[in-house]
């Protein structure tokens, strides 16, 4: 038994498509914007990545103060203990231990960090803020919550 070969009719088909310059204009135009769409992403992540991950390291540097806080009493010792969550995470210079405010009233303690790092324009003499806030605080109910962009 022979079987038909299916190469010379995968060529048929191919040939009966219409071939026109509009789809190729499209998938060229597609090309370009997603190259673009790539290309910004990639500059914002250099320029502002670093910040983001200062970000998280506050915030995580923030409850584990605000936990001294609470296990010991002491505003001191957590402050310092703050001082030394930062220098051990490396964060960036434009976030400072006086950066961040301790907060005691009768719902809970409260640490709320603040900062604005200048983040410059590569090949120009411009550079735009980026406000960070993060908030960690004990609720009513003893637990630890955590507000990543602060509280209103």
């Amino acid at each position: 038994m022979d079987r038909p070969e299916i190469e010379p009719a995968l060529e048929n088909i191919e040939s009966e498509l219409p071939q026109s310059e509009f789809f190729g204009a499209l998938r060229l135009v597609r090309r370009i914007i997603l190259g673009v769409v790539f290309c910004g992403t990639s500059i914002l992540v250099v320029l502002c990545g670093g910040h983001f991950l200062d970000r998280h390291n506050t915030a995580y540097a923030a409850e584990v103060a605000l936990l001294d806080w609470r296990d010991f009493n002491d505003l001191e010792r957590a402050k310092d203990r703050l001082s030394w969550e930062l220098d051990a995470a490396r964060v960036g210079p434009s976030v400072r231990v006086d950066s961040c405010t301790f907060i005691e009233n009768s719902a809970g303690n409260r640490v709320e960090c603040t900062w604005t790092p200048q983040v410059k324009v590569p090949f120009s003499n411009h550079s735009f803020p980026i406000v960070f806030r993060t908030c960690a605080e004990f609720g009513g109910d003893g637990y630890l919550k955590w507000h990543p962009f602060g509280v209103e």
